[in-house]
């Protein structure tokens, strides 16, 4: 009985009511826990709105896209080629890197007529670019309009990039702009995309205007001869050559469909363009570019188009001897090619050893009358300054005086130096404006660089440099420019002496750009008796540059140019840091102290 009690009890006990802080916490834990699950089904509702939203985001950018495509300009790509698969492959590779537009067929035509071209080819489609080329293999020549023919009638998109096999692009967008000006304007026939400076023919207008919000020029109808080019051999003359042409470009497929008879029924560009240029749409032609190296693609084969047609219609002739006789001449034409850029490689190789003589072109910007720091005997200083270019060991060179409206200048020049062949003068009117270094609002002042950039305009040498007209040159000046030059990259444009003379008071005074020279060396003063003054090297530290003009050479047909500033940034300094920006990676630096620095203001005016 007790044993049945003692267990009755213990298992009452099992159930006594918890304690208030308990109960406490179990609610505080299912508040937790609910507070979990609401959390949790509200973020998977926020997770089902955004992928709706997303959903239909997608279906927007799908449906704008659809619209895109089906309202996009459609294209065929149509190109010939007869023989050349390697200079196809060379086209097409460009074509791909560098196009942007979408492309709706690839048709092409071989006119080699060559079964073992053929195969080449289909191997080059399979391996390489995955079987999207259609292939038009002519088993009997057809010549370059009629197989032009043959491919424009598979094409049934509005416009058609026809391409040569020849060929190599550099540039992008050329067929979305090309198509902007021909959808704009109705009578351009076509676009160019090769640049004038790539040996095209026509003159092209300096005129730059804007078709369907491109820039182009208009091409300029153009006359001349082709020897032999006429039946019999006789001379071919053609007039007012408006440029229709089978280079690379857009045309219209309604603009082909003009012609009766295809390209075939007239056969050559001359004569076809002469059927546009007389069409009552009374058609043009435009370059797309805004001038002459402007462009996108350039000229790679070795001059020779299409061959005419072996086969003709009603003639026998022996396919299989037509055939080799073709492909004989081809591999004659590529050796000969090859030969040729040997021997320009060779010539190359050659010149590299060989001393370069250029013509260095000294352009001195004078004015002889007082402003702010000016010199004291001017005059006197600038015909020492000439003396000193005179005096140069290296004689190919010219000396071009640019007179920043001064009459002084002039006139010396006009009594000393005009008849000397070495020596050339340009004048540049200030027309009113102030001198230079003039102060013109506070910490503001003028700074001419015209008259630098006018004596550069009619500068005849290879290489520029420059000097000022209070300064003198040591006769190896212009020779160690020269050998500088020589032992430079050949794609060095701007040479940049980091070392030259100063009067020995820049030692014992306090200049702010002091901190960017090296250490003077008291050891390496020398006087020069015909200053009457000791000088002594000063020298840029590594790394570091100064930009004055006398310290500067640069090749003479670069694009950056001199121009007049206004403010604390003087001519010198802007010029140089465009310079160097325009050509980055392109300099060269030297150590020659050659250039005798003979005036700073207020410390020294030797």
């Amino acid at each position: 009985m007790n044993d049945f009690l003692n267990r009755l009890n213990g298992f009452a006990n099992t159930f006594k009511p918890q304690d208030t802080s308990s109960l406490e916490e179990v609610k505080k834990q299912q508040a937790a826990r609910l507070a979990k699950i609401e959390n949790h089904n509200r973020i998977q509702s926020d997770n089902k709105i955004k992928e709706e939203q997303l959903e239909v985001e997608r279906q927007a950018e799908l449906q704008r896209l659809k619209e895109i495509e089906a309202n996009r300009p459609r294209i065929t790509f149509v190109m010939t080629t007869c023989g050349r698969p390697d200079l196809m492959e060379k086209t097409l590779d460009s074509f791909f890197k560098f196009n942007t537009a979408p492309i709706d067929r690839f048709i092409i035509t071989e006119d080699s007529a060559d079964p073992e071209i053929f195969i080449e080819c289909k191997k080059l489609n399979d391996k390489k670019y995955n079987n999207k080329l259609e292939f038009i293999f002519n088993e009997k020549k057809l010549g370059q309009a009629r197989s032009i023919d043959l491919a424009y009638s598979m094409v049934d998109t509005e416009y058609i990039f026809h391409c040569e096999e020849d060929w190599e692009f550099y540039g992008n967008e050329f067929i979305e702009q090309s198509i902007s000006i021909l959808e704009a304007d109705e009578t351009v026939l076509q676009a160019w995309i090769r640049p004038k400076s790539d040996g095209i023919l026509n003159d092209i207008s300096k005129d730059v205007y804007h078709i369907g919000g491109i820039g182009v020029r208009d091409v300029l109808p153009k006359s001349f001869m082709v020897r032999g080019g006429a039946p019999g051999g006789k001379d071919l003359i053609i007039r007012d050559y408006m440029g229709f042409s089978w280079n690379p470009g857009v045309k219209r497929l309604s603009d082909y469909k003009l012609l009766k008879n295809g390209y075939s029924g007239i056969r050559e560009e001359h004569l076809i363009d002469t059927y546009y240029r007389s069409h009552s749409k009374r058609f043009k032609v435009v370059s797309l570019s805004e001038n002459d190296e402007q462009g996108f693609v350039k000229h790679i084969g070795w001059g020779e188009r299409a061959d005419d047609p072996v086969h003709k219609e009603n003639e026998k002739v022996d396919l299989e001897e037509a055939m080799l006789a073709a492909r004989a001449k081809r591999e004659a034409d590529k050796k000969a090619v090859e030969d040729k850029l040997a021997a320009e490689e060779a010539a190359r190789q050659q010149s590299k050893n060989e001393v370069k003589k250029p013509k260095v072109s000294v352009v001195m910007q004078v004015y002889l009358g007082d402003y702010p720091g000016s010199r004291v005997d001017s005059v006197l200083k600038f015909h020492r300054a000439v003396k000193s270019f005179l005096g140069q060991s290296y004689e190919n060179s010219e000396l071009i005086i640019a007179s920043d409206g001064c009459k002084i200048t002039w006139q010396h020049y006009e009594q000393f130096y005009a008849d000397n062949k070495k020596i050339k003068f340009v004048y540049v009117d200030k027309k009113g404006l102030p001198n230079m270094y003039e102060e013109r609002l506070e910490g503001y002042k003028y700074y001419r660089g015209v008259p630098r950039q006018a004596g550069c305009s009619i500068a005849s040498g290879e290489l520029i440099t420059y000097m000022d007209s209070d300064d003198f040159l040591h006769p190896k000046f212009l020779y160690e420019i020269v050998y500088q030059y020589n032992n430079a990259s050949e794609d060095a444009v701007w040479f940049l002496n980091n070392t030259w003379y100063d009067h020995v008071n820049i030692m014992t005074q306090a200049i702010s750009n002091l901190n960017i020279l090296d250490p003077y060396n008291q050891d390496r003063i020398i006087n020069i008796p015909f200053l009457k003054a000791d000088f002594i090297p000063s020298k840029v530290k590594a790394g570091l540059v100064v930009n004055t003009p006398w310290l500067l050479t640069h090749k003479a047909d670069i694009k950056t140019r001199w121009k007049d500033t206004l403010g604390t940034t003087s001519e010198d300094v802007d010029f140089g840091r465009r310079l160097r920006e325009d050509y980055k990676g392109l300099g060269s630096q030297f150590s020659a102290p050659t250039y005798i620095r003979c005036h700073y203001t207020g410390l020294w005016d030797v």
